[in-house]
């Protein structure tokens, strides 16, 4: 019950000043709606980019975090190709590329590119949804600017990309091509070798074991070589712990075991082992020099073939110049604000005024009963000295009364 009567009280209280209330919470109305016309309309523009296929190598995604400016070691901390997209589009070299496109340092009246690359970081958003698509969200006070701006981070992205895999490529080229030429003059001694000892020997068939030992010998030495050759790109971008890198040392490891099963790699065999081919030192002492010579051969053909063809697929890639995104929506010129939430302010500012107000008025009338109440009190304590005062007066008199009687 006392707290419904306080409740009653203070609905009292309210309602006998309604009038100041309404002032307030009506003031703050018309300055909400006058600051929020006043304050400047932003539009945000949205594009969204697709993430990379699953035929994206390793190798082109570490090669865009490179010339982004990441350090490699960085790469592995990343678990998806959208996120890689997502740092791209939030390096320096982006952004800086996107200020430089718009003249952004006056349309932020900024004084030096670091001051209007920031400002651009704080309009852009970058984010990546759970099905792995990239969102790109930019707003300015011009709409046409933000998509245009929106837009440019995704052709920025694209550029990036391209050359980021030229580059990749070409560094793959330039190792490809040096041990193609090492390769080239290995083959030539290895046929000169070959020929000299068929002309000095006049032997120039060898067993069919032998031959297929060869032939599978020169396969194997092919893959390895491959394998070396991606392993090597890789290693240009990605530390020697990267996944990839562990998972090619295992592959060349495999297949250099299984070179010494067959009698290839020195120290590698295994003397209690069951061979599938016979080792070239079991064969008589010509035909075993005849085999080597012929597996030297035939290896670095195999290799000089599988190098080239690498090479090949390496200089088209260096040269290949068609988009590496896939844009599934680009932006459009936004046709509302994004901000000010006219709506907000208002409806905000009105509730915010109407409750300063309700507590203004009870505040007001909380100071004024505790000043009443010390009104009283005063005026008792006058009374009361005033009292005093006037009986020591009328004592007095009646004191100098009596005396004259006397």
């Amino acid at each position: 019950m006392e707290q419904r009567a306080n409740l009653v009280q203070i609905l009292r209280t309210l309602i006998a000043d309604w009038k100041f209330i309404a002032r307030v919470t009506g003031a703050a109305l018309l300055a909400s709606v006058a600051v929020s016309f006043l304050l400047p309309q932003w539009y945000r523009a949205k594009s969204t980019v697709l993430p990379p296929d699953s035929a994206a190598s390793q190798l082109d995604l570490a090669g865009m975090m490179m010339y982004a400016g990441y350090q490699p070691a960085l790469i592995p901390t990343l678990s998806s190709p959208s996120e890689i997209y997502q740092a791209v589009l939030k390096s320096a070299r982006v952004r800086d590329a996107v200020v430089d496109s718009f003249d952004m340092i006056a349309v932020y009246d900024a004084k030096d590119r670091e001051e209007a690359r920031e400002e651009l970081a704080e309009h852009c958003d970058v984010s990546v949804t759970p099905a792995g698509v990239v969102v790109i969200e930019f707003e300015d006070k011009d709409a046409q600017r933000a998509a245009d701006i929106a837009n440019a981070f995704v052709s920025e992205l694209d550029r990036f990309n391209r050359y980021s895999k030229t580059a990749s490529a070409r560094a793959v080229r330039e190792f490809i091509k040096s041990r193609l030429d090492e390769t080239l003059c290995e083959l030539n001694d290895a046929e000169a070798d070959l020929k000299r000892f068929k002309d000095e020997t006049g032997v120039v068939l060898i067993s069919e074991q032998a031959r297929v030992s060869i032939e599978t010998a020169a396969q194997l030495y092919a893959q390895v070589a491959e394998l070396e050759v991606r392993r090597e790109g890789l290693s240009r971008f990605a530390t020697a712990r990267s996944p990839e890198v562990i998972e090619l040392d295992r592959q060349i490891t495999a297949l250099e075991r299984k070179l010494g099963e067959m009698g290839y790699v020195e120290g590698s065999a295994d003397s209690g082992a069951v061979r599938l081919f016979p080792s070239a030192s079991d064969a008589p002492r010509i035909e075993m020099r005849l085999a080597a010579l012929t597996r030297e051969v035939e290896i670095k053909r195999a290799v000089y073939a599988a190098l080239s063809q690498q090479y090949e697929e390496a200089r088209i890639q260096e040269m290949r110049d068609t988009p590496t995104v896939r844009v599934l929506d680009r932006a459009q010129k936004p046709l509302t604000r994004w901000r000010p939430k006219r709506k907000v302010i208002v409806m905000v500012s009105v509730a915010a005024a109407f409750l300063l107000s309700c507590f203004i008025v009870l505040l007001r009338e909380r100071l004024g009963k505790n000043s009443e109440s010390q009104d009283m009190e005063m005026i008792s304590e006058i009374g009361s000295a005033l009292s005093g005062d006037l009986q020591a007066v009328s004592g007095f008199l009646r004191r100098g009364s009596a005396s004259r009687k006397k």
